[in-house]
């Protein structure tokens, strides 16, 4: 027989249990009735049957003390087995005897041990060839006393219910090796989306629809500040800043399915945390269950805060540059109307001069006044410079820069 992985609750070793009390309260039904005479005189046969089975009994005893259940599987068992029954059928009447009932039974125990077809039929041709001995050994030691016809119903009902049994157990053994993969399958989709859930780089939370926590991924244990066996079990609202509309976002939640907004979580130092609250629901098992994505946004709220206030900030500075440009301006006009012109008035009193309109000019006197004249130019210049540089608009308005260049070079002509 082929042995199994998980011995020790194996469905052959629960067999083996089995059938050892089925023993036993075989035993202490029917020792009563013999020692009452019931079976007659003959005591050999029933001290020969209970020897064999309290020798197969303590062989079970052993292997379950010592837990070397493997023997259970092996060929040697079987066999055990199959002499057991092979003897008592002799002994209580060979061919005519109705335990050859048993038979059916052990092949029925072994599709237990080993459920492929050709096992099982195997099995079965070992069952009846041993019936056939039995039935051969009484032939020439008493002859049959059953009708030729009996016998071989009942040997043909043995290799009937012996092909049964293995179709039987090879649907069953694949039905096993198929649930067997689909669970490996689902077992490896379950360490994948686990696996996926742990590497997530958000906190994920899965409750159900009563707000109990089930799941929860490894960002989420480190975000919430409590390990996953504590937060399992635990009401989500417990870690949410309740501001008196947390149970009606709840219940949308609920009626809608989903949801998104932007909650307080708080965590397990107390330390209190801005997130994105998105959440989504969905069924398994016919029940409702909720998974959230948990993004933090702390600290982009700090740096919109932040933002906000520099804004702020530079309004109020530029809303102080416009107001200087404003004081700059008006300190350029007086500049304008307070230098310029007295000096204007100066350089048409040194024309007049050179011009000679109001009286003749004596060398001396004219060179002076060309110098005093090419001086007040060069105030001029720089006057405007100044105010080109630090009002353009005042500048431009007052004078462009071709009306300065061709003054300058009206000036120069006039000096050579």
């Amino acid at each position: 027989m082929s042995a199994v992985p998980d011995l020790a609750q194996s469905v052959p070793v629960t067999v083996e249990r089995t059938a050892l009390l089925i023993r036993y309260v075989v035993f202490c039904i029917l020792a009563p009735i013999f020692w009452l005479g019931y079976f007659g005189d003959d005591q050999f046969d029933f001290y020969a049957i209970t020897a064999m089975v309290a020798t197969h009994n303590i062989f079970v005893h052993i292997v379950l003390w010592s837990r070397t259940y493997r023997l259970f599987f092996s060929r040697a068992n079987f066999f055990i087995y199959l002499l057991q029954i092979s003897v008592i059928i002799a002994l209580t009447g060979g061919e005519s005897s109705d335990a050859y009932i048993l038979y059916h039974l052990l092949i029925i125990g072994f599709s237990a041990y080993d459920r492929r077809f050709r096992m099982v039929f195997r099995a079965t041709l070992v069952c009846l060839v041993s019936y056939i001995a039995v039935i051969c050994i009484e032939y020439f030691h008493t002859g049959i006393s059953l009708p030729l016809g009996v016998v071989v119903v009942r040997l043909m009902s043995t290799l009937l219910v012996g092909w049964m049994i293995a179709a039987l157990s090879e649907r069953l053994r694949r039905a096993e090796v198929i649930a067997a993969e689909r669970t490996a399958q689902i077992v490896s989709s379950e360490a994948t989306l686990r696996a996926i859930l742990n590497n997530a780089g958000d906190p994920i939370v899965v409750f159900d629809d009563n707000e109990y926590i089930v799941e929860v991924n490894n960002r989420a244990t480190e975000f919430l500040g409590a390990a996953r066996t504590q937060l399992i079990g635990q009401r989500l609202r417990a870690y949410l800043f309740d501001d008196g509309t947390l149970p009606h976002k709840i219940a949308e939640l609920r009626a809608r399915g989903q949801a998104h907004t932007q909650e307080i979580v708080l965590r397990g130092n107390g330390e209190e945390r801005i997130v994105d609250f998105i959440a989504r629901s969905f069924i398994r098992n016919d029940a409702r269950f909720f998974v959230v994505l948990l993004r933090d946004l702390t600290e982009l709220k700090h740096i919109e805060e932040t933002t906000q206030l520099v804004n702020a900030r530079l309004e109020k500075l530029n809303n102080d540059l416009l107001q200087l440009d404003g004081h700059k301006e008006e300190f350029m006009r007086a500049i304008s109307a307070g230098i310029r012109t007295p000096l204007a008035a100066a350089a048409g009193y040194v024309d007049m001069l050179l011009g000679e309109e109001l009286g003749e000019l004596n060398p001396d006197q004219n060179k002076a006044l060309q110098t005093c004249r090419r001086g007040l130019a060069r105030v001029f210049r720089l006057i405007e410079h100044t105010i080109d540089a630090y009002s353009p608009r005042f500048g431009r308005a007052s004078r462009t820069k071709s009306d300065i260049q061709d003054k300058e070079r009206a000036t120069a002509s006039r000096d050579h």
